[in-house]
């Protein structure tokens, strides 16, 4: 069964939405919470939205609606799944600020997420694969697309834009992870809100910085094997990786985040899921 819901415009009632981390979840351990950020891209979100709904271990799918100029109606909500779905669907209607696709939204209610962009399309043996290996590490986050740094100075630090190995994080648009940290990276990077915002970019460097430091810098953050044929990035060219400036930024990122450590909590690693 569909199970619409109305877009939320209540921001400040689901602000400190700590609840639902006390209670256990609600839904079976073999179901997992698609979170899909969205910004101007109906046709896009569109056709992500229609290619999950037909995995057969998602329990729902949130949509983080960005576009502050228009809130999604029931009709728009309503032209998204068949009414063969058997996968939940739900808009929150959010500030445009990318931080929000980790927002601890109320109404997840399995322990595991997937956060993904409305222009990547995960096979869904692929995604089961991430899944299956993430239940044995929870406390960890895996992901299909790694990046990582290098070291040019005393303290200082630069973004690797290429994929390679070893690596040190992963990106954003495609990650599992429990849904508790969703609340803790709210607390955990509010120093650094300022940064996110001011460029709608590194969101994901601050969430490996979370789980590295959580995690003793260990190897927390793990990249499982894929190719393109698993994960079709349709929309790309027209995303925020490919604006002007966009390596000084994440570069920035890295320092300036990097500034709150004794030592850079960032490791490189070589570890992948094949």
């Amino acid at each position: 069964m569909m199970d619409f819901l109305t877009a939320s415009m209540a921001f400040d009632n689901c602000r400190n939405s700590t609840e639902f981390l006390n209670k256990p979840p609600s839904e079976k351990s073999t179901k997992y919470t698609i979170v899909m950020p969205t910004y101007h891209r109906e046709k896009l979100i569109t056709r992500a939205v229609q290619h999950y709904s037909t995995f057969s271990n998602v329990s729902k799918i949130i949509v983080a609606w960005f576009n502050e100029q228009k809130m999604p109606t029931a009709k728009d909500i309503g032209k998204y799944l068949s009414p063969k779905s058997k996968v939940n669907l739900e808009f929150y209607w959010m500030p445009n600020f990318v931080r929000l696709r980790y927002y601890p939204y109320p109404t997840i209610n399995t322990e595991a997420t997937l956060n993904v962009d409305d222009d990547i399309l995960i096979n869904e043996n692929s995604a089961l694969k991430a899944f299956v290996e993430w239940k044995k590490e929870k406390n960890f986050m895996y992901g299909f697309v790694a990046r990582s740094h290098k070291v040019i100075g005393r303290n200082l630090y630069e973004y690797v834009m290429d994929e390679t190995v070893p690596y040190s994080f992963l990106l954003a648009n495609n990650i599992f992870m429990h849904r508790k940290y969703t609340r803790i990276y709210q607390d955990y990077t509010r120093q650094w809100e300022n940064t996110i915002d001011r460029w709608q970019s590194c969101e994901d460097i601050a969430l490996s910085f979370m789980f590295a430091d959580l995690n003793g810098s260990k190897d927390s953050a793990i990249k499982v094997k894929g190719s393109y044929k698993d994960i079709r990035d349709i929309g790309a060219y027209k995303g925020l990786s490919k604006r002007k400036g966009h390596h000084f930024q994440r570069s920035y990122c890295l320092n300036r985040y990097a500034e709150r450590y004794k030592e850079f909590p960032l490791r490189k690693h070589s570890r992948i899921i094949k």
